[in-house]
């Protein structure tokens, strides 16, 4: 029935407008059920409408890394899922949601972001989800060890503790690839990347 109403453009759009309101909900169960239905069917929607869903990926990027607050009950392995989903889906529009919170110039909110990407890797790591290739936001924590305030230092400080004793392999990974990889190049002691 999916299939259907996706081959009709007017039924298109409606149906991604309708989504869109479900993932844009203050319910959390509505707003992760629209979530996953945006995904299921940017899946099955052709590339002409992709400047749009990426526009929409990123909005539902924000409301979804919204739910991995330590203190809400939303953090949970379903939110986890979607937001592996999107990653997967839309990398360019999830990296987006991640850096824009984890280097906002706002003391708080990046310290809020900074929480968040900590617990969203541990339910990661804790359920064994398939991480999508590059992460951005594990080189903003690992940079976020030397920040010059101390709330944030000691935030990227427990996670690193926590993501070494879960994994220690995936957090050496990334560093390690973009210092030795084949985009990498020595030239007479100097870097490009």
């Amino acid at each position: 029935a999916l299939s259907k109403l996706v081959d009709s453009a007017d039924s298109k759009n409606q149906l991604v407008d309708t989504v869109v309101k479900c993932a844009k909900a203050r319910s959390t169960r509505i707003c992760i059920a629209g979530s996953a239905a945006f995904l299921e069917l940017a899946s099955r929607v052709g590339s002409n409408d992709a400047g749009f869903l990426e526009e929409q990926a990123e909005m539902i990027g924000f409301r979804c890394w919204r739910m991995f607050h330590p203190e809400l009950r939303s953090s949970n392995l379903t939110a986890a899922e979607l937001w592996m989903s999107l990653e997967a889906r839309f990398p360019t529009q999830a990296s987006a949601v991640m850096a824009d919170g984890m280097l906002s110039p706002a003391e708080n909110r990046r310290s809020r972001n900074l929480e968040r990407y900590g617990r969203m890797w541990r339910l990661v790591m804790e359920h064994h989800l398939d991480r999508a290739g590059h992460d951005c936001g594990l080189l903003l924590m690992l940079d976020a060890l030397v920040d010059r305030r101390r709330t944030d230092r000691m935030i990227a400080t427990m996670w690193l503790t926590d993501a070494l004793y879960l994994d220690p392999v995936t957090v050496c990974d990334q560093p390690l690839h973009l210092l030795l990889g084949p985009e990498t190049s020595v030239n007479e002691g100097t870097h490009e990347y």
